[in-house]
């Protein structure tokens, strides 16, 4: 539990070092958006680089992988049955709230929380890449799909694969690894420098978008698609990660505690992003990642008591 507080205390300082900046405008109208393709064109690929390079390419490919997986797979499935059944919501809707159910934030929130909490960012590494290398690039094409009226189209897919930096430098960092290559130092070092980057630069912008949010205003509607996103985050999906760890993978100890807090991480802001691209639920997908945010901090204060951690 010590280390839990611990870490997030430190990640609490630099979100409110951030929202601090955000609400004096210290880096201007585009600090924030410079800082998030910062974190996430350069300094996130480098973090997810170094990060492969230095890790067992067993624990990547591993059961963390697959439960990440699973979990992500059954609450999408359960969040998309209660929302057409119970809320009566289009497909797009359904495609949007859904994902916002089961889609972590492995990056802003998931490599800080693996390296405060856990002790070690490489556990944060599987959920990072089952998310960037297949859902991610599949969520969009259902839901470009869902907003055209087009079917799903596999060179489209490939496309967003391809243009993904965090993709491209998981490739990478798995090549280095499979191939059991060994860079020299003046090539790690200059990429090791720039990774340090990324956390801080991660929880800044975090921070700074909190000064720009008004949640779960009645004006925008989709109340319940929020809290029922936002339960099935922070409450089911655990669950789901907790059961398929410990029944179907055999995980005990810290490897299953590292599976459950992961799959307690808020939701992704690039729910957002594509919500804003395609011009579905905007307001709601915003909500959630904020709430789910907050959220997490008392989820995860759960989890450790109840493993002991």
């Amino acid at each position: 539990m010590a280390g839990v507080v611990s870490g997030f205390f430190v990640i609490a300082v630099i979100v409110t070092v951030g929202a601090f900046a955000g609400w004096c405008n210290l880096l201007g109208p585009q600090g924030r958006f410079v800082l998030n393709r910062l974190t996430y064109f350069i300094a996130g690929p480098c973090l997810v680089f170094v990060s492969l390079i230095d890790s067992d390419l067993h624990l990547i490919l591993s059961a963390n992988f697959a439960v990440a997986a699973l979990a992500a797979l059954l609450t999408t499935l359960l969040a998309a049955a209660l929302s057409r059944i119970f809320l009566q919501q289009d497909f797009p809707h359904t495609v949007i709230s859904s994902v916002s159910a089961s889609m972590v934030n492995s990056a802003n929130m998931g490599f800080p929380i693996a390296a405060y909490v856990l002790g070690d960012v490489s556990l944060a590494l599987p959920v990072a890449l089952w998310q960037m290398a297949v859902f991610t690039p599949l969520f969009q094409s259902v839901l470009h799909s869902a907003v055209s009226g087009q079917r799903p189209s596999v060179r489209a897919l490939a496309e967003t694969i391809a243009v993904n930096p965090m993709i491209v430098a998981s490739a990478a960092g798995l090549a280095v690894l499979g191939f059991d290559l060994h860079l020299p130092a003046f090539v790690t070092e200059p990429i090791d420098v720039i990774a340090g980057i990324s956390i801080p630069g991660m929880l800044l912008a975090f921070g700074m978008s909190l000064t720009t949010s008004r949640p779960f205003s009645k004006e925008a509607g989709h109340r319940a698609d929020i809290v029922l996103a936002t339960a099935l985050k922070l409450l089911a999906m655990p669950l789901f990660a907790w059961a398929l760890g410990r029944f179907a993978f055999d995980l005990t100890g810290t490897a299953l505690y590292a599976v459950v807090v992961l799959a307690a991480l808020p939701t992704a802001q690039n729910v957002y992003v594509a919500a804003a691209r395609y011009e579905v639920g905007e307001e709601m997908t915003r909500d959630i990642a904020l709430l789910t945010s907050v959220g997490t901090m008392v989820a995860l204060m759960v989890i450790a008591s109840l493993f002991g951690a």
